[in-house]
Parts: C-alpha cells; structure tokens; sequence
C-alpha cells in the first residue's frame, strides 16, 4: 500500500484511538477494522486480517508464561475428562484470506514465496512455545480438536467429523 499511505491510516487511528495506557505493547487492538474503513484501501480487504493476525503476534508474544503440555503424559494414560486447556501464549483465528500464508511468506526466512500460496480462507494458530512466536496455517479439523471442552470431547467431535 506504500509507507505514505500505510502511515495515513495509522495517524489517522491514533487520532481517533488515542492509547488508553502507557503500555504501547498493549496499543493497537481495533486497527484491523479500522484498515477495513479506510477508503483509500476498500480494496483490500485482505488488509485486515493482516493486521488483526499481527494483532495476534503481539498478544502472543506478550502472554503469560507457561509450562507446555507434556505429550508422553497425556499418550501414557489418556483421560478423556482431562480439560483441553491451550496455552496462554496460543491464539486461533479464521480468516477470510490465507492471512497465516501471507504472513509466513513476508518473514526474513520465507520458506514460500507469494505465488505459491492457494488464495482461500484459513485458520491460523499463533503461539510461543519457548521464546519464539510460531504462526501456523491449521486444517479445520484441527481447529474443531483445539475446541474441544475436554481430551474425549474433542476426540469424539474429530471422529464425528471423519465420518460425515
């Protein structure tokens, strides 16, 4: 869009969103809609699920600390009433593009280039396993797991989902 457009639009947020905290890490929530509003960019409307994903990378990055789930334990005794509980660092969004797609691509070590990506809708998870922000493109059935109430719920609702 340009770095003279691209910095109108985001005075022009700051204008009307002023940050409610000193907090700037914490800034910014809203601005995929306000990218959506923006006339000069009506017609690109990919340009907000760009943003909110980035939005996403943030809080991510900024979230809670917390020991991952061990795999061997859950794989050693399964319990199915065990609550699925993701991460705090862990985000999940569907988007209207290939906005998880779009944004491996433009990373220093972009290991797909831009024609090569499917322009369809995707589910993207965000998380920080350890000190590093992944971005993943994840299949709705995996996504329908990760909603899963409990380890047999989400089980169940996989299986139901395999047999439709």
């Amino acid at each position: 869009v340009g770095a003279d457009a691209f910095a109108a639009c985001a005075h022009d947020f700051v204008e009307r969103h002023p940050p409610a905290e000193p907090r700037l890490c914490l800034y910014g929530d809203g601005f995929g809609m306000h990218l959506s509003g923006w006339p000069p960019f009506a017609e690109l409307p990919f340009l907000r699920d760009m943003a909110t994903l980035e939005r996403l990378v943030v809080e991510a990055l900024f979230a809670a600390d917390a020991d991952p789930l061990d795999p061997g334990a859950v794989a050693s005794a399964p319990d199915p009433d065990m609550p699925l509980v993701l991460h705090p660092a862990t985000r999940i969004a569907a988007f209207d593009c290939p906005a998880a797609s779009l944004w491996l691509a433009h990373q220093g070590d972009a290991g797909q280039a831009l024609e090569a990506i499917d322009w369809m809708p995707e589910i993207a998870l965000v998380t920080r396993p350890g000190l590093t922000i992944e971005v993943h493109a994840i299949a709705p059935a995996a996504h329908a797991f990760l909603a899963g109430p409990t380890l047999g719920e989400a089980a169940a609702a996989e299986i139901g989902r395999a047999h439709v």
